[in-house]
């Protein structure tokens, strides 16, 4: 947080586009999402842009913080027509993973549930807002979705088993406390 601030203070910047799908990108999309200083004006499947929250924005921000936020009407009135994955949807989730706002990641994943039923990868994005968040049963449910939908899933697999470690260190870590000295 202050080296960002260190290096954008004498440049004056005002904005910020990020490529969120960039591996190292989530420190920074946490660190804008979270500072009042700075407003989500602009997000699509693949970047987001930034605004500083200064007086010469105001009118940027007004216009454009809400509609981020907002699945497009057009996207929610056809759901049920699409059966290919949405990808959108998907990468916006991990966008709002990426920034600590897990309902709205929810609400993205969820969209693309229903546009994509056959589509394994909103079980994975769920199951990892749900494992950020601590609720490891929900995660669990949602990879074994995933599993349902597509048997061979790397990832749903490997997730599972990794909660399956963190459960069993949990119950040690109980078992630890419990006895007596």
């Amino acid at each position: 947080p202050a080296a960002w601030e260190e290096l954008t203070a004498p440049f004056d910047i005002n904005y910020a586009v990020l490529f969120h799908l960039s591996p190292n990108s989530g420190s920074l999309i946490k660190r804008l999402y979270n500072d009042r200083s700075w407003h989500l004006v602009y997000l699509d499947s693949r970047a987001a842009i930034f605004i500083r929250n200064q007086r010469q924005n105001r009118r940027i921000i007004e216009r454009y913080k809400k509609a981020v936020f907002q699945p497009k009407e057009e996207n929610i009135a056809g759901l049920r027509l699409s059966c290919v994955a949405s990808f959108e949807e998907i990468n916006k989730a991990y966008f709002f993973i990426d920034a600590g706002d897990y309902e709205k990641a929810e609400t993205f994943c969820r969209i693309a549930m229903v546009k994509s039923p056959a589509s394994d990868i909103p079980h994975l994005a769920l199951g990892m807002a749900f494992l950020y968040q601590d609720r490891l049963k929900e995660a669990e449910v949602e990879y074994k979705k995933a599993l349902k939908i597509n048997p061979l899933c790397y990832s749903a697999r490997q997730n599972l088993k990794a909660l399956s470690v963190i459960s069993a260190h949990r119950i040690n870590n109980l078992i630890e406390q419990a006895r007596p000295e």
